[in-house]
């Protein structure tokens, strides 16, 4: 099991990793519901939008075989 990766000699944390393909996904999802209106429907979007990081990232992490 991998705790770190090498990338250019240095050596960064796994979860580094899944906080980035986390944020791709956000990106992607945060990115049609403002197009679709569904933030309005949310009584603090940017809690709404904070919450969805994390468990985006949650599940990233889950399903990385590393952790």
């Amino acid at each position: 099991m991998h705790h770190e990766i090498a990338f250019i000699g240095m050596l960064y944390p796994s979860l580094l990793a899944c906080a980035v393909i986390a944020a791709l996904i956000w990106y992607l999802v945060d990115t049609a519901m403002l197009r679709l209106g569904l933030w309005s429907y949310f009584f603090h979007p940017a809690l709404a939008r904070l919450s969805l990081y994390v468990v985006t990232l949650g599940v990233v992490a889950w399903l990385t075989p590393d952790f």
